[in-house]
């Protein structure tokens, strides 16, 4: 699982970078930015999982990069950091879909209890999009749909590779092959 920190304080990316990587959760921090628009450029980039995103940073708030964000990406889960504690940021931050609302400095054990409940919903919606997708695959190789009626779908919310095999090869070594490129998708 990706994560993306943003704070315009290095202490705070450094401290929140670190208790990260004292977890046992299968994260990793593939990027960090200091105001809001260096925030959107690494989120296009990068394409994180997770991004925790101070409020307060220079230009662009964060909670205004992270509406942008959501917009595009709609799946990534936020954590939003403040440094005082006003309702009105957290509702906010809540109204947008944030996961979460730490206080600065946050403990480890704030964090960590976040990062989890977010990895475990990033895993649970990554293994039933690959579900669906291998129940749409299946439905094409089997010929049981089309694959244009795959794609057409309305208000399809992933889309994946679709590879349609035509081979001249006996039943036998044709569902073979179409099992090991089944299974090299998935």
């Amino acid at each position: 699982v990706k994560v993306v920190i943003a704070d315009d304080e290095r202490l705070v990316r450094y401290g929140i970078r670190s208790m990260i990587e004292e977890t046992a959760l299968p994260v990793s921090v593939v990027a960090e930015a200091t105001t809001g628009r260096e925030l959107q450029d690494v989120l296009l980039r990068e394409r994180p999982d997770i991004a925790i995103v101070d409020i307060k940073m220079p230009g662009t708030s964060g909670l205004d990069a992270m509406a942008g964000a959501l917009e595009r990406f709609p799946d990534l889960g936020g954590v939003v950091l403040a440094g005082h504690s006003e309702f009105e940021y957290a509702r906010q931050a809540i109204s947008l879909g944030a996961a979460g609302y730490l206080m600065k400095p946050a403990a480890p054990e704030e964090l960590g209890s976040v990062l989890s409940a977010l990895v475990a919903a990033r895993t649970e919606l990554y293994a039933k999009r690959s579900r669906e997708y291998e129940f749409r695959l299946a439905a094409v190789l089997s010929g049981a749909v089309s694959e244009g009626a795959i794609g057409a779908e309305i208000g399809c919310a992933h889309a994946g590779l679709l590879v349609i095999l035509d081979s001249a090869q006996e039943p036998d070594a044709a569902r073979d092959m179409r099992e090991s490129v089944s299974e090299t998708l998935r």
